[in-house]
Order: structure tokens, then C-alpha cells, then sequence
């Protein structure tokens, strides 16, 4: 009886392990690294990696210089189906998000260029004092 229920704990394991994404761990040092001195060329997101489900982009967040920008823009990217923060973390200057890749990659490259532009404008029209009330109703990250 034993033997049955290590055998069956084995299949779960690996069915469970079958079953999990490769995808991209932003939160690891290492991934941070690895895209330190990353050349964006002018471009707001570039696709980084990609899996069999997914494409991952990483986005220039120096073009949001302020911490209202980069929270407005996170709050902005929740209202599209199409893209997925993985990302969580607002105080650096690269950050990730992932689109199925069923979307076309200039597509989702245009969402974020809109969400970008969108964010631009609202924060060039505020004050600094809205902007402020504003994040301590909304500010959630880091």
C-alpha cells in the first residue's frame, strides 16, 4: 500500500510539474542582471523572450520618470485583456510584462505606447498635488 501511494504522489509531482510555465522570474537577481545595460533603441517595450505560449516584454520605465507615471501606467495596463504585468516592481527602470502570443507583437508594442502616451498626458495636466492625492488613494507597489 505504500509503494501505491508513493507511486501515485510521483505521478501527481510530475504531472504538476508538466503543467507549470516557463516563462520569466523578474523577481530573480539573476534576470535583473541579465538585462542591466539592455539597448531599448528608442522603444518604450521590446519583446525579450519568448515560451510556447507567450511573448515577454520588457519596458524602458526611465520614460515614466515620475513614481505618478509609472503607478498611473501599471493602473492603465490592468484595463487591457491583452497584456499581463509579471512585473509588480514600480521603482525600476526596466519591468516586465507577457502577451499570449496568439496577439502580434506590434500590436501589444502599440498598447504600451498608448498606455505610455495616455499616462504622458494626463501627468502633464495635473498638478502636483492631485497627483499626489491621487497616488495615496492608488499606490499599491513597492
Amino acid at each position: 500500500m505504500t509503494r501505491i501511494s508513493f507511486i501515485i504522489l510521483l505521478v501527481f509531482s510530475a504531472i504538476a510539474s508538466l503543467g507549470q510555465a516557463d516563462g520569466i522570474l523578474p523577481g530573480d537577481p539573476g534576470f535583473r542582471q541579465k538585462y542591466a545595460d539592455f539597448d531599448f533603441k528608442g522603444k518604450f517595450a521590446v519583446v525579450i523572450e519568448k515560451d510556447v505560449a507567450n511573448n515577454y516584454y520588457l519596458l524602458d520605465f526611465s520614460k515614466l520618470p515620475a513614481r505618478f507615471d509609472r503607478v498611473y501606467f501599471m493602473n492603465l495596463s490592468f484595463g487591457n485583456y491583452k497584456i499581463i504585468n509579471v512585473d509588480p516592481v514600480v521603482t525600476e527602470n526596466k519591468v516586465c510584462f507577457m502577451a499570449a502570443r496568439q496577439y502580434d507583437e506590434i500590436e501589444i508594442a502599440t498598447i504600451f505606447e498608448e498606455l505610455k502616451t495616455k499616462t504622458s498626458g494626463l501627468a502633464a495636466t495635473w498638478t502636483e498635488e492631485e497627483k499626489k492625492m491621487w497616488l495615496t488613494k492608488n499606490d499599491k507597489y513597492k
